[in-house]
């Protein structure tokens, strides 16, 4: 049984990198930006923030962490180890 969530059909995996991540990071600040907002859209927007930044997080920490990773492999300081399948 497959549990993974499906992506939008305009959202395809390959969309996903720190660039991107980058767009919808300065994406949020416009909307945070809004002065039209209403104060309750505001409220939510900021926990919506809150949500995005707390991902953005996780996700260029586990970037971090590749490239470490890729970087101990590009220095042959694993020879014979077997190179993780994310950084095939």
């Amino acid at each position: 049984m497959n549990d993974k969530p499906k992506l939008p059909n305009d959202v395809q995996a390959a969309d996903h990198n720190l660039s991107t991540l980058n767009d919808h990071l300065f994406d949020e600040l416009d909307r945070l930006g809004d002065e039209s907002l209403t104060e309750a859209e505001i409220v939510k927007e900021t926990a919506r923030a809150k949500a995005v930044a707390g991902i953005a997080n996780v996700v260029v920490n586990n970037a971090q962490v590749v490239l470490s990773a890729q970087k101990l492999y590009g220095d042959d300081l694993a020879v014979g180890a077997q190179k993780p399948k994310m950084l095939e």
